[in-house]
């Protein structure tokens, strides 16, 4: 009776440690079992467990997840049949080990020809040759068929009711199929899926589960069309509890998560009842087994009926940004509002109408309550028929304000970056896809991101098979609700047959309008671009299009978006909808350059009466023809000629040079303006470049500097005219001063410079205020204003308010209006100032 009690011990001891072995975590080092997982035997074909690159180009990882994330993984020996009579095959290292009296934390190659370790922590005769680390398994697409199918299968797991699955997929190449995740092999239930490349990275993903019966995990991977359809996963982790760990997430997984529903908003997972509305899967997992709420615009229900869910919150602190994904399509689909109320005080803070496609959009707005509770409700409105649900998942609330929406450099993948740009599920032909590296084509394509790095992220569209002509991708920004109208962005357009880059915005419920077009092939460069949309529209959006062009060669990139407020140029010129799209020449200026004599001076014979200054600098400006030697910044040719016979001074900011450097030029002596109203310096400057520094114009007199203009940053890639009325009592000097960035790409050049007798002029449309007589402006008299308007250069009188410089030369020289509004003045007074008589247009 002892033994048969003492063998049932024993017995349950070894299934309970095994099946503490089989709780479906693994990283594919170990070569025995694949941790317990197996290959479907009704399937079409295995995954198989790889290290190192797959065997294709243009698809699969370059390495595994594990390692490459500089984990330390546990080692073992080869599970093949080896020379030097291995003993222990498939087995884990015991590091450290002793052998004849020496300590080894690592295999080691000590009387053997090959690398080796002990399989006991005292050698025992127990060894093997270590196998590489660094794995992973995949589905290898070459010799497959199209919609072939492997599938593997976890462990069979404990019943739980709620449980984390956490994995690492690489779904990368233009024929990229689907990965689905489902429970139990005789359920069709789909738990998680994901189809179509996704990048050259690993991407985490997570799965809540529940089950009441023991259950598996089916990983299904299906080949796509072509060969380039490696689809890996690694590091599969099982745990207790939700995935959501954050307290402010709610993805409606389990239950509402306190929010409370009046109306028709439901609960749901699958497709809404009603055809062509409402999400078929939702956000959060992709499949039809995840859940979100939805409202329900069926039945006897009027037109703009309403239906609202709501939850209670405590502010203690700063603004917090709300985000959250909505899914709004069909064809009568009305309007989803957000509103905080506070001490009966309703706010709307969001709002979003008309039919949006069967897409889900992430959204986001800041909550400026910052003490005290409060509510937050989303409201749903109906529209005129059953075909309008709208429906809500993933919703957060993050400390913070929202950062301003359409700013990206696209380091995270779109579905978690905060920057709310979206491919599109219908109306385009395939997607943007975030990459780093270069793609996988030859000689086409970025081979790092705008800023240089190998590792850092950009998208591009991937124009091979099956790409065909004329196929179009489209990225398409949240609705502005704010008067953004200068949007900025890195462009590369490298390749025999890229097609075009279109830049678009659309009014909420209207048409495109085209802002921007540029095609052909560009160099393997990456240029900065600007295009300049209708800021009086309220809400409006931008779409950013891909247009495929004749082969392979013809990926385009897109790199940093970010907006200002304000007018801006079309940069580059030629992308203006309205230019003729066959290059031009650059025409001549119109008018004779400068003469190249004294401080007047093109450059074109030299530096004239202009020098180098041997103190207070790093380094000399350099007179040059054609491009700089560093791509990415610098003039193609110079202002004077338009071409590459023309010559320039500009700083070359490559090594040796660091940031803060600076480099100066210094002109001839010239007369002081007492009695005058100044002389007016006018030149033509370029600032293009990521890096891009500063570029300053002192006065000199003795040895004291007036700084009299001043500019910082990248100012698109073209030559700029600027002018500054220089004013001085003594005899002095101008001084240029370039100084170099953080980076390389930094490099600030100047052009035909002149120092005229006179103030600077400027179009009669145009008032930089230099001028004491203010462009004819006046102060109002007539009674219906309190106080004046006035003219000021440098800080105004009151600290925290008002500006440090003026706008038109960027320094505390500068002159510009401004209303001030310290004592005596009250709330409500005010100050008008009335423009010179004009003439109709």
């Amino acid at each position: 009776m002892m033994e048969s009690l003492a063998n049932f011990i024993i017995l349950l001891i070894l299934c309970t440690g095994a099946f503490a072995q089989n709780n479906g975590k693994c990283d594919f080092e170990n070569p025995s079992g694949l941790c317990g997982y197996t290959q479907d035997t009704t399937d079409d074909f295995d995954w198989t467990r790889k290290n190192g690159a797959t065997s294709s180009t243009g698809t699969g990882p370059s390495s595994d997840h594990t390692t490459s994330t500089g984990s330390t993984v546990a080692v073992y020996t080869k599970l093949s049949a080896q020379p030097g009579s291995a003993t222990a095959l498939g087995q884990k290292c015991a590091f450290p080990f002793t052998y004849r009296g020496a300590t080894y934390t690592k295999c080691t190659n000590t009387r053997h020809t090959a690398l080796w370790c002990s399989t006991t922590s005292t050698y025992s005769g127990k060894w093997g040759n270590c196998q590489p680390t660094g794995w992973y398994v995949y589905i290898e697409a070459s010799g497959r068929t199209t919609s072939h199918v492997a599938r593997l299968i976890s462990p069979t797991l404990p019943a739980t009711n709620s449980s984390c699955v956490r994995f690492w997929t690489h779904m990368w190449g233009p024929h990229i199929g689907a990965l689905n995740v489902t429970m139990n092999a005789s359920s069709t239930q789909v738990v998680w899926s994901k189809s179509g490349t996704q990048g050259n990275q690993w991407t985490q993903r997570k799965i809540d589960v529940n089950s009441t019966t023991p259950y598996n995990l089916i990983f299904s991977a299906s080949r796509g069309i072509g060969y380039r359809g490696d689809i890996s996963i690694d590091d599969i982790e099982i745990t207790k509890g939700s995935c959501s760990f954050d307290p402010n997430l709610c993805t409606f997984e389990k239950d509402w998560c306190n929010y409370v529903a009046a109306g028709r908003w439901i609960r749901r997972k699958g497709r809404t009842p009603s055809g062509s509305t409402g999400p078929s899967v939702d956000h959060t997992t992709g499949s039809s087994a995840g859940y979100y709420i939805y409202y329900e615009t069926s039945g006897a229900q009027k037109r703009n009926a309403t239906a609202t869910v709501q939850k209670n919150f405590t502010a203690n602190g700063p603004k917090s940004c709300l985000q959250f994904w909505y899914h709004m399509y069909g064809r009568t689909v009305n309007t989803l509002n957000v509103y905080t109320i506070q001490n009966g005080k309703q706010l709307r803070i969001w709002s979003r109408s008309f039919n949006q496609g069967n897409t889900w959009y992430k959204a986001q707005t800041t909550v400026n309550i910052t003490q005290g509770k409060y509510t937050l409700m989303f409201e749903a409105v109906r529209g005129t028929s059953f075909q309008g649900d709208i429906a809500l998942d993933d919703i957060n609330m993050k400390t913070g304000e929202c950062i301003l929406p359409g700013d990206c450099t696209f380091q995270t993948s779109l579905t978690t970056a905060d920057c709310l740009w979206n491919n599109v599920a219908q109306g385009d032909k395939f997607d943007w896809i975030a990459n780093s590296g270069g793609t996988s084509s030859y000689l086409t394509g970025p081979s790092a991101d705008r800023k240089g790095s190998s590792s850092g992220k950009y998208l591009f569209i991937e124009t091979s098979s099956p790409r065909q002509t004329g196929d179009k991708a489209w990225l398409i920004s949240d609705y502005f609700n704010k008067s953004v109208s200068c949007f900025t962005f890195w462009y590369h357009m490298y390749g025999s047959s890229i097609g075009s880059l279109n830049i678009y915005q659309q009014p909420l419920g209207g048409q495109k309008v085209l802002l921007w077009k540029l095609g052909g092939n560009k160099g393997n460069k990456w240029f900065s671009g600007q295009a300049m949309a209708d800021f009086s529209l309220k809400q409006h959006r931008i779409i950013v299009e891909g247009v495929r062009g004749s082969s392979y060669q013809g990926d385009i990139a897109v790199d940093d978006f970010k907006f200002r407020s304000g007018r801006c140029s079309i940069v580059p010129a030629s992308a203006s909808p309205t230019t003729p799209p066959t290059q031009t020449p650059t025409a001549k200026p119109t008018t004779a350059p400068p003469s190249n004599t004294g401080y007047n001076c093109n450059f074109e014979s030299g530096l004239c009466s202009w020098t180098q200054t041997t103190a207070r600098d790093k380094f000399n400006w350099t007179r040059n023809q054609g491009s700089t030697s560093s791509g990415g910044t610098g003039p193609s040719s110079d202002h004077t000629l338009g071409n590459s016979n023309g010559w320039y001074m500009y700083i070359e900011t490559s090594s040796p040079r660091r940031q803060g450097d600076n480099a100066r030029l210094v002109s001839d002596f010239i007369p002081s303006t007492l009695g005058t109203s100044g002389r007016c310096l006018t030149f033509y400057y370029h600032m293009y470049g990521y890096h891009t520094g500063t570029l300053n114009v002192f006065i000199k007199t003795g040895n004291h500097l007036t700084n009299v203009w001043q500019l910082n940053g990248t100012q698109g890639n073209n030559w700029l005219q600027a002018k500054t009325t220089l004013v001085s009592q003594a005899h002095f000097q101008v001084i240029f001063e370039g100084i170099r960035g953080q980076g390389y790409q930094s490099d600030i050049s100047i052009d035909d410079v002149t120092v005229t007798r006179g103030a600077c002029t400027y179009s009669s449309s145009k008032c930089t205020f230099e001028d004491s007589k203010v462009c004819g402006f006046t102060q109002v008299t007539d009674g219906t204003d309190n106080f004046n308007w006035i003219r000021k250069s440098g800080r105004t009188s009151t600290p925290n308010t008002g500006p440090t410089a003026d706008h038109t030369i960027k320094t505390s020289t500068g002159f510009y209006m401004y209303a001030e509004t310290s004592s005596p003045r009250r709330t409500g007074d005010k100050a008008r100032l009335q423009s010179p008589q004009q003439q109709p247009a």
